[in-house]
């Protein structure tokens, strides 16, 4: 290696003498002609869905309800995602998805043998009133002959505000949907280039309810919604798990990257070494 070639990769690492993070890239999946061969994995972003079906005892009498919110995938658009590391760098992915679909449920820099629950089953409580002021008044009742009731809500909601509304799923079900988060991003712009994080569908507030016989029954829960994108940076050395309905934590394992200041002593030495090197080889050089 001449000098001039140690020059620059010296100064190449000095530049890069910083915190090393985890580097990737998305894309949109829209036909064959968009794969490279180079993506680390395809995946959707999660909808949500609502289940609705009527409990009876051994004779057959209605007996109550159960509400039930499951991830889903959104196949209105499939995504990719491609390492894309610096050459001083490699960023290694390790991902788990929910049994028998593409939804994420782990990402990160090893497996983990740990499940989370793709369905959270609640019984809905009947309740007498509801903070719903007089709009419950006029929701027709539940109709038990169209039930189970299952309802995929990413359609649903792919014409709604960024702000609060109320949506009639059918039947007499109606949505109460939340605002955005602040943060959430169209997922029609998709991060261009190099980043450091992992998306989920951006998470909203809603609350499901529906009339029986004068009595109320709601759930609340955390909505995907999938035209919206929501981000948590990938860690240096640990992962990213996708909670049951909506979001996602990161833990961290024991960080295994050079701190600026490792880097930098190694440059120092690595660069005394070679001075010391090419001293040596004039002093032989003249004898």
């Amino acid at each position: 290696m001449n000098n001039v070639r140690i020059s620059a990769v010296l100064a190449a690492l000095s530049l890069s003498a910083c915190a090393v993070a985890p580097s990737v890239k998305y894309s949109a999946i829209t036909s064959n002609a968009d794969v490279t061969g180079k993506e680390a994995n395809f995946f959707y972003l999660r909808s949500s869905r609502v289940d609705i079906d009527a409990t009876k005892d051994a004779k057959g009498t209605l007996t109550g309800f159960t509400l039930q919110t499951q991830a889903v995938e959104s196949l209105s658009k499939r995504l990719a995602v491609t390492r894309d590391d610096p050459f001083y760098a490699r960023t290694t992915l390790n991902i788990t998805k929910l049994p028998n679909t593409d939804l994420w449920n782990e990402v990160g820099s090893e497996v983990a043998d740990y499940r989370i629950k793709i369905i959270n089953t609640v019984a809905a409580i009947a309740i007498k009133a509801v903070a719903f002021g007089t709009s419950s008044n006029s929701v027709k009742d539940l109709d038990l002959a169209q039930l189970p009731q299952s309802i995929k809500l990413d359609n649903v909601v792919r014409d709604a505000p960024k702000g609060e509304k109320m949506i009639s799923l059918g039947n007499g079900v109606q949505l109460i949907l939340g605002a955005l988060p602040p943060d959430a991003r169209p997922i029609g712009e998709l991060p261009e280039g190099r980043v450091n994080y992992a998306i989920y569908a951006a998470c909203r507030p809603a609350t499901v309810f529906f009339k029986y016989n004068n009595s109320v029954y709601q759930k609340s829960f955390k909505l995907s919604d999938p035209q919206f994108y929501q981000f948590a940076v990938l860690p240096k050395n640990g992962k990213v798990v996708f909670h049951s309905e909506c979001g996602a934590s990161t833990t961290n394992e024991k960080d295994s990257v050079s701190t600026n200041t490792e880097v930098v002593d190694a440059l120092a030495t690595q660069a005394k070494a070679i001075k010391d090197a090419i001293d040596a080889a004039k002093q032989g050089d003249k004898k």
